[in-house]
């Protein structure tokens, strides 16, 4: 259970609260308000007794430092490796020296939107998913900001709300056929009706 201790001094009243977490050591935050740490102790021990618990500390773990610890842990083939080292290649040095908890799925989405070529984008992010769910597994953090977020529409659904679905479809006619033959290159494969 934990426990508070109003703290009052040159910044005004301050309520201090702690709690003992499940390796032993003693957490505490400070605040302001009395409600704020309330809340904080109340979540902290809510989520020690589900054992949801995650130590704070765990989440300034760098990004590097993830990524480090994981390839030690596990074990892939040498081909996979390759690849996480050309797409980690590609992640800004900022972002790897940044703890897991400072990365929102806002800061990921901006750090692949300048990776130019689509297929590369989408492995660079299937390896900081990865990351994450590796974090996620050892108890270092709560949840992935990776994680590839599911299309709201369908491809039917986008072409039937642009108006795609109902568009007549157009053929080239007889004479704009053989316009585009006698315009092709000689050698160029042609196909007659």
């Amino acid at each position: 259970m934990g426990w508070m201790k109003k703290l009052e001094g040159s910044r005004g009243v301050r309520y201090k609260a702690s709690y003992r977490a499940t390796d032993g050591r003693i957490h505490s935050m400070t605040w302001k308000r009395k409600a704020d740490a309330t809340n904080w102790l109340e979540n902290s021990e809510s989520d020690k007794n589900r054992g949801q618990w995650i130590d704070p500390s765990a989440g300034r773990t760098t990004l590097q430092a993830l990524n480090d610890e994981l390839h030690a842990v596990k074990a892939y083939a040498p081909a996979t490796v390759s690849l996480h080292r050309a797409l980690w290649n590609g992640v800004p040095h900022r972002a790897k020296n940044t703890a897991i908890a400072n990365l929102s799925r806002h800061d990921i989405d901006l750090l692949l939107r300048h990776i130019d070529k689509p297929g590369k984008r989408d492995k660079t992010r299937q390896l900081l998913s990865a990351l994450y769910n590796f974090a996620i597994r050892e108890g270092k953090y709560h949840i992935n900001p990776a994680e590839r977020r599911a299309s709201a529409l369908t491809r039917l659904e986008k072409m039937n709300q642009n108006g795609a679905a109902e568009r007549p479809k157009r053929y080239l006619t007889e004479d704009e056929l053989t316009g585009l033959r006698t315009e092709s290159p000689k050698g160029t494969p042609c196909w007659s009706s």
